[in-house]
């Protein structure tokens, strides 16, 4: 049942992505004030206002770590209550490893892909900030803040399914007789959720690094 819990609310997110996820990047990025920082407010602008760009970026990373919370959860939770009710078996992860592992490639690849097909669009519009006097430095910083826009939300809708499901497995344990905690185990999401960074964030520094080696006015006027 937490498991199907768990599948429904990554289903539902996936649902209303489009909508969901840019008011949720808006929502956390207005902490910092634009005037503090215009590389991370135009780069907040970018992420909002293309909806299904955002949403593709963010939503197999968000999966990815949402499945392996919740498997992984769920296995760490059933394993501390079997040790409390003085049961020593141990819970074969070996299989869910096995399972997981290519929807996690696949989890990764996707947000990747999303990103990369946008590769001359994005490239266009860092010429464009380049044309308007924005120096390199501000080029990156922009692709950072993209990149930090994305994980985070990613991160933290994944932990929040993954959280649910596991509150939901503790809670049937406990109904069953045999009292249980709820346990993340953080290790796994951190392991997929670092991995996730690393790919968006070098995916959205392609565009910027070729708009700052090109010439600005003839990639806009080229694309």
């Amino acid at each position: 049942l937490a498991l199907t819990l768990g599948i429904m609310m990554i289903a539902t997110i996936g649902a209303l992505a489009p909508v969901l996820i840019p008011a949720l990047i808006r929502l956390w990025t207005a902490i910092v004030p634009a005037r503090l920082a215009p590389s991370w407010f135009i780069a907040r602008h970018s992420a909002t206002e293309h909806s299904r760009q955002a949403s593709t970026a963010v939503m197999p990373i968000s999966i990815g770590i949402a499945l392996y919370g919740i498997l992984f959860g769920i296995i760490a939770t059933w394993q501390n209550a079997l040790h409390a009710a003085g049961l020593g078996d141990e819970l074969n992860t070996v299989d869910t490893y096995v399972m997981l592992t290519p929807a996690a490639v696949i989890a990764i690849t996707g947000s990747v892909a999303s990103i990369l097909l946008t590769t001359r669009a994005r490239t266009r519009q860092y010429a464009l900030i380049r044309t308007a006097g924005a120096p390199p430095r501000t080029i990156v910083n922009i692709a950072l803040a993209e990149a930090v826009s994305y994980s985070i939300t990613a991160i933290g809708l994944g932990l929040a399914v993954a959280y649910t499901s596991v509150l939901t497995a503790a809670a049937l344990l406990t109904a069953m007789g045999l009292p249980a905690t709820p346990i993340i185990d953080f290790r796994q999401m951190v392991l997929l959720a670092g991995i996730g960074v690393i790919a968006v964030l070098t995916s959205l520094l392609v565009p910027a690094v070729g708009a700052i080696r090109a010439n600005a006015r003839d990639t806009v006027t080229s694309t």
